[in-house]
């Protein structure tokens, strides 16, 4: 579970850094578009992983067993389900609609995730958490090569 989880938030915290750069699109200093959505989910994506990897993770766990749990005491088929995308939904509404589109983003993802496959390996963890660094690192190259040719 814990492979998944690592897995579905290197996918939806860089999704939701996307999200928000092209939603809080601003025109750059060069007046690019690419420029400004790539520098603004540079920056965007400094607060997001943190959150959605410490909050989003354990609350989506809890979420999960909360879930769980509830399968014990009913007879309905998708209980564990529904009370899980409750509870995301609950521990979403943390800063309102932005954490909100956070934990929708998350839940989905890691719904796709387990739709696709029950269990996923650490190594399968690994890969997704080094393709966000690369991404990561790829969008601070962007921005720097840009500002160095605009200063040369």
């Amino acid at each position: 579970m814990i492979s998944r989880k690592i897995i579905s938030a290197s996918i939806s915290s860089t999704l939701y850094a996307i999200l928000l750069s092209i939603f809080f699109y601003r025109f750059g200093s060069n007046g690019s578009i690419f420029y400004s959505v790539i520098s603004s989910l540079s920056i965007y994506m400094i607060y997001v992983v943190p959150a959605i990897f410490f909050y989003g993770i354990i609350t989506s766990i809890l979420s999960d067993k909360i879930g769980e749990l509830s399968k014990r005491y009913s007879n309905l088929k998708y209980i564990s389900l529904l009370i899980s995308i409750i509870f995301h939904f609950l521990f979403g509404l943390i800063l309102g609609w932005i954490s909100l589109l956070a934990a929708g983003i998350f839940l989905i993802t890691d719904q796709l995730l387990l739709k696709k496959k029950p269990y996923y390996t650490v190594k399968e963890a690994i890969i997704s958490l080094v393709i966000l660094v690369s991404f990561f690192i790829l969008f601070w190259g962007t921005i720097y090569y840009s500002d160095y040719r605009n200063a040369a």
